[in-house]
């Protein structure tokens, strides 16, 4: 597929421009709320009742919820009313408001009346039909936009050939984005609602994403008793008020928890990394020279003690211009670095060799 390469590398720079949780530079936590389908898109529909509007009325309560129970949080909505918002847009959003989580807000369907229960997917491909056939239907959507082609760069809802990029994708985010989906889902369970569980979709709307993201699929439309608990103020109210508690439970467990102690391990980090950029230092003085392995690039800082490099050791961060460097792996020699560079390639696809001179980034070797 001739966008695979550009969008993989792509993602992989985006999906690095954000850190999780409270950081020095985005002190407010903010959440993006997705109501999905809209305006000329109903969605699934059965028993008279559209997709569209049960989303938006639980995607409005959840907002309320979380406002109440966190009024230091900032919540925006992708679409507060009934109208249409491409699946990029949608994204875009997020990315703009530089969320620290994103949630989408759906209702399911299936060919058969029993089919019931609640489930909550992060991004990823299992080859189960059942995942792959609910990424489908929900992706269908940019069918409706103009030139949907182009903008996602010839990527064909209906073909499952277009979901193996979802194979390749290095996401970050997931450890985070599963700790909220399990919350969520113990609240469903809590409820009574059939548990469906964590499942993992490739769905364009939270690929697109520079955040943590998970897609809610609150039950089925096309079951007879779960339609009419859709369609009930209590049932609104008891899901809205289950996705509200998840969060709080995240929240308070990984994110308020946490960022005392990351506050702390900031000094601690900053010291060694600086006792290191002068142990470098000190080493090129004397005229060698050096290799290490860049494995990430952000627009944002994030702590060498990040999860996502936890298969690298001696982590270094460095600015240039705009950007955050990551490199692992200190070698004398590039033999030595071709090794390091083949090990980390495991787990960092797209890494490469950096030599140092003087204590300067002298050269990039492919």
């Amino acid at each position: 597929m001739r966008y695979s390469l550009r969008l993989f590398i792509t993602l992989l720079l985006v999906t690095l421009a954000l850190p999780m949780g409270l950081s020095a530079q985005q002190k407010t936590y903010t959440v993006v709320i997705d109501a999905g389908h809209g305006g000329h898109d109903a969605g699934a529909c059965a028993f008279g009742r559209k997709e569209k509007d049960i989303n938006l009325a639980v995607a409005l309560l959840t907002r309320k919820y979380i406002e109440q129970a966190h009024p230091e949080i900032k919540v925006y909505m992708t679409r507060s009313t009934d109208v249409f918002v491409g699946l990029q847009q949608r994204a875009n959003f997020a990315n703009k408001k530089k969320a620290d989580l994103f949630i989408s807000i759906h209702t399911n369907s299936a060919s058969s009346a029993k089919a019931s229960g609640t489930e909550t997917y992060v991004l990823g491909l299992r080859r189960a039909n059942d995942n792959l056939e609910v990424s489908k239907r929900e992706n269908q959507v940019i069918l409706l936009e103009k030139d949907y082609k182009e903008t996602y760069e010839g990527f064909d809802p209906n073909s499952t050939e277009s979901y193996i990029i979802f194979e390749f994708m290095q996401n970050v985010h997931l450890a985070t984005s599963i700790n909220v989906a399990s919350e969520v889902q113990k609240s469903f369970v809590k409820l009574g609602r059939g548990n469906r569980s964590v499942r993992q979709g490739p769905f364009l709307v939270i690929r697109e994403t520079a955040m943590p993201s998970i897609l809610i699929e609150l039950g089925f439309i096309t079951n007879k008793a779960e339609s009419d608990y859709l369609a009930s103020e209590r049932g609104r109210k008891e899901l809205a008020q289950g996705i509200a508690d998840g969060f709080s439970r995240y929240y308070e467990k990984y994110v308020r928890a946490t960022s005392s102690q990351q506050r702390k391990q900031q000094k601690v980090t900053s010291d060694e990394e600086s006792a290191s950029q002068q142990s470098s230092a000190t080493t090129s003085s004397e005229g060698e020279e050096y290799y290490r392995i860049q494995i990430a690039s952000s627009r944002q800082p994030l702590e060498t003690s990040d999860p996502y490099f936890r298969n690298a050791k001696d982590v270094q961060r460095e600015q240039r211009g705009k950007l955050y460097l990551y490199t692992a792996e200190q070698c004398s020699t590039l033999s030595e670095a071709r090794q390091a560079q083949q090990r980390l390639a495991k787990s960092y696809p797209d890494c490469y060799i950096v030599r140092y001179r003087k204590g300067v980034r002298d050269k990039e070797i492919y």
